[in-house]
């Protein structure tokens, strides 16, 4: 079957979905207008990213440079692009139909909002945004928001590059954004604290992401920048409560346990593959996962993810423990 059949298919199983399960048969010219460009879809202009997890090379870059520091919430869903060239997911192929289903039943009732990225798009710009809401939170954290489908833009791309904060903000400035905070801090230990408790604020969902404006620096590895202009890194809920265990140990007197894989990234590691497995839940069903036969495949899937969406992460792991430790630790998190 070629791209555009496969589209047409596409594009028929997320009518029948939205008239099926949410009794909604799309209307107006957002409606048309969103699936134009979806049936046009080619390849990303710019590749969506992955966020790696804080370390301290990027917590010493930010300082040691003084650099203006913003954090975005988390939003628990799922990552997406829009454009001139079409509708992608976070692997960069061509939006699911499942996916398309949720965005016409959004952009159905918010014909508005559609308007104002449209504008954007033909103005040559790349959104990226999160698409969740109460029907679609793969970790649970919306489920009492109040639309069933929402989304947060939280990037703006034009000419391949990102453009960094503040100036995307002024782009973004009607159309529905991640929630930012401007992060003041003094110095390096600053920095974090002031992060941490960001990341564990209850308005924050699954934490935040930090981002500022790129400068050049040797000592940064390249897994924190994205089209040479952006330094993104985040934060988790999960990680920051080991930190704040951990200062408080350390303020106590009380020795911080060593492992063979460290706490922090053991912890980082945990929350990766089950993001995973949830985004898996939404798009193959919760029988899928339960199925044992199905084992193999999900841990080589998730391994795949953490090679390359995460190597940093990837190598501090494989670093400190076996592969087939690591496949005990993701078959540990599968359902039983």
């Amino acid at each position: 079957m070629g791209e555009p059949d496969g589209r047409r298919v596409a594009v028929e199983k997320a009518l029948r979905l939205l008239k099926g399960r949410f009794h909604v048969e799309p209307r107006g010219w957002a409606a048309e207008a969103l699936l134009d460009l979806y049936m046009g879809s080619s390849r990303p202009p710019i590749r969506p990213y992955h966020v790696e997890g804080a370390a301290m090379d990027v917590y010493y870059y930010i300082a040691k440079n003084r650099l203006e520091v913003y954090a975005e919430r988390k939003y628990d869903g799922t990552h997406m692009q829009v454009s001139r060239w079409g509708i992608f997911k976070h692997s960069g192929d061509v939006a699911s139909c499942d996916q398309l289903a949720y965005l016409l039943l959004y952009f159905t009732d918010r014909g508005d909002v559609f308007e104002r990225i449209h504008e954007a798009v033909e103005e040559g710009y790349v959104l990226e945004f999160e698409l969740y809401g109460s029907l679609y939170t793969p970790m649970g954290f919306h489920r009492s928001h109040p639309r069933p489908v929402d989304i947060a833009v939280f990037e703006v791309g034009l000419n391949g590059r990102w453009i960094p904060p503040p100036e995307k903000y002024e782009v973004l400035r009607d159309i529905p954004r991640a929630e930012h905070y401007r992060v003041e801090y003094g110095n390096l230990e600053d920095l974090i604290r002031r992060l941490n408790e960001l990341a564990l604020a209850p308005e924050t969902f699954e934490g935040v992401v930090a981002k500022s404006r790129f400068i050049e620096d040797p000592e940064l590895p390249r897994e924190y920048v994205e089209t040479s202009t952006l330094v993104l890194f985040k934060v988790k809920k999960e990680t920051a409560k080991i930190i704040r265990r951990e200062k408080a140990a350390e303020e106590k007197g009380i020795p911080v346990e060593e492992t063979r894989i460290d706490v922090e990234t053991l912890a980082m590691l945990k929350s990766e593959v089950r993001n995973e497995l949830a985004k898996m839940k939404m798009e193959l069903g919760e029988e899928y996962l339960k199925d044992r036969r199905n084992n193999p495949e999900i841990i080589s899937r998730i391994e795949g993810y953490l090679r390359e969406g995460h190597p940093r992460l990837y190598d501090r792991v494989i670093s400190s423990i076996s592969p087939r430790d690591l496949r005990k630790i993701i078959a540990g998190e599968l359902p039983r």
